[in-house]
């Protein structure tokens, strides 16, 4: 097993049917030989208690939920170092991001925001996105806590909380900064969470573009989990080149 120190994307974990391949022996085997790792995600829908909930619901072994870093976390970080007069926020999105922002105390304002978070939500409103644009107009940043264009459910395509972003920015003319996957800040917020060094970790990823260049951008080594593909077709070149290769997730296992 590399000698480092592992951020590790929830989606090279689990799929839509549960957990990839290797995946529940990869991280019982950190636990095992006492390596640091964080779970990273963008799934804002839920709070990171109820996905380690989840996580041994199906096969994992017990996951301490501070093992989770998720994109909220990373925008409210992030606001925290960066912008710490900007207290007043909309909030669009599920109950996980709603409840973590209520944990930091900002003051709630649908009328002069400071900062506009939104995630996922299925439950949202054409007023809703209207107040979004109005908020957006009045001088409030937009940020993105869940960057997927598409979701899959039950084997169909839904639209994504990532194109919802676009339709805001389009409307608006203002840029959101992104927490999501793919995102460089999230990966700079997670290591700062755990007090990694960039060069003392590693990213797990299957996706070229979401996983291993955000992670070598930031100066951080990456292992590319090929899951069988054929690696002329996953968009590698010499710019986003991974660090590692392995097949499988029994691969980083050994």
């Amino acid at each position: 097993m590399i000698n480092k120190k592992y951020l590790i994307p929830y989606d090279v974990l689990v799929d839509e049917n549960g957990p990839r391949s290797g995946a529940v022996t990869f991280i019982s085997r950190l636990k095992e030989l006492g390596i640091p790792y964080v779970i990273i995600t963008e799934h804002s829908a839920k709070r990171r208690e109820r996905m380690a909930e989840l996580m041994g619901q199906i096969g994992f072994d017990t996951i301490d939920p501070r093992r989770i870093y998720t994109s909220v976390m990373a925008a409210v970080d992030y606001a925290a170092m960066r912008m710490p007069d900007k207290t007043r926020i909309m909030c669009m999105g599920g109950s996980g991001l709603r409840n973590t922002l209520q944990e930091v105390h900002f003051e709630v304002s649908r009328t002069a925001p400071d900062i506009l978070f939104v995630g996922m939500n299925t439950n949202l409103t054409y007023q809703d996105y209207c107040d979004a644009l109005n908020a957006l107009h009045k001088g409030a940043l937009l940020f993105s806590t869940d960057d997927r264009r598409i979701q899959y459910h039950h084997g169909d395509l839904d639209i994504g909380n990532g194109a919802v972003i676009k339709m805001l920015e389009y409307a608006s003319g203002v840029k959101a900064i992104h927490f999501g996957m793919g995102s460089e800040e999230l990966l700079r917020m997670a290591i700062r969470y755990m007090s990694f060094a960039p060069e003392d970790a590693v990213v797990v990823g299957m996706d070229i573009e979401r996983d291993i260049l955000p992670a070598k951008n930031v100066g951080i080594e990456t292992i590319y989990v090929s899951l069988g593909r054929d690696l002329e077709e996953s968009g590698i070149t010499q710019i986003n080149y991974p660090t590692y290769f392995v097949e499988d997730l029994y691969g980083l296992s050994k």
